[in-house]
């Protein structure tokens, strides 16, 4: 788990209670750093370097005393680590209560998913440097009101990490350059910006949805300015009766039908669309073309 970065140590640190489950040098529990590191001449001739902390040490008539134990005599210059050592754990308070952790990146709420995310974004990715445009992508696709596996489809589509053949190609799993090309229309290498956007057949799907919204649309250069437009959609649906007759007001952005329904609306039933617009929809609050079914 910390293995390489050295994370986990740096923001979990053992709470010392009685000691059953402290290692006394190999884990974080004095300061910021274990005592195996911080006096290494000392753990390198202890004969309790895998002990935990009520192994080092006995109650004598309910006061605890350490009981450090060495394979040899020191040097006179060892001596200086062993009275440091010895300063430095002398008043440590040891308890029946049992050890726990302190998660430091939150001391008052204690540990949670989003602060261990917001850690170890800041760790291993500092140097990137987001567009607005992505920013509002990355974060809205996630407060969009549609199900959670399409967050997740548009949330890899804008990473490019969908198993596209162009994807399988670049990670060795297709062998051959000519079996990446698109299945469908055969022309071009299949990457995501292609399948979902610029490919004949998902190309002929946008514009069908337009003519069939009654607009006028230019495909965006890639998926992720498709879903730019959410911020100023173009149409908005609101769906409700109106004289007997069920009507959906739309303002939807291209990012709306990113999430794949369109490529399984081949013949366009009017079930199936209507099943497809509430589930993309973006707000209700905007005006636009009213469309009658």
């Amino acid at each position: 788990l910390d293995r390489g970065i050295g994370w986990f140590s740096q923001v979990a640190v053992k709470k010392l209670g009685n000691g059953n489950s402290v290692k006394f040098w190999k884990d974080v529990w004095l300061g910021e750093q274990c005592l195996a590191q911080r006096f290494p001449r000392l753990f390198g001739i202890s004969v309790q370097q895998d002990e935990v902390i009520t192994n080092v040490g006995s109650w004598v008539n309910g006061e605890w005393r350490w009981g450090l134990l060495w394979r040899r005599n020191f040097f006179v210059w060892e001596e200086t680590l062993v009275q440091e050592l010895l300063n430095l754990i002398l008043n440590v308070e040891i308890t029946d209560a049992d050890d726990g952790w302190i998660w430091t990146p939150d001391r008052v709420e204690g540990f949670s998913v989003k602060s261990l995310y917001v850690y170890l974004d800041s760790l291993l990715s500092p140097q990137i440097q987001r567009t607005s445009l992505e920013n509002f992508a990355f974060n809205y696709i996630w407060k969009s009101g549609v199900p959670s596996k399409v967050c997740a489809l548009v949330w890899q589509l804008f990473l490019d990490r969908l198993p596209t053949r162009d994807n399988l190609c670049r990670r060795g799993v297709i062998i051959r350059s000519e079996d990446a090309f698109c299945p469908l229309c055969t022309r071009e290498v299949e990457s995501s910006r292609h399948l979902f956007l610029h490919c004949k057949y998902a190309a002929d799907i946008w514009y069908a949805v337009s003519r069939w919204l009654g607009v006028v649309t230019v495909l965006p250069a890639n998926v992720l300015m498709s879903y730019g437009g959410a911020s100023r959609p173009v149409f908005t649906l609101r769906v409700g009766l109106e004289s007997g007759r069920l009507y959906a007001k739309m303002r939807l952005s291209y990012g709306l039908f990113v999430s794949g329904y369109l490529l399984r609306m081949v013949d366009w039933p009017e079930p199936l669309v209507l099943c497809c617009l509430r589930v993309l929809c973006v707000s209700s609050d905007c005006g636009g073309r009213a469309v009658m079914f």
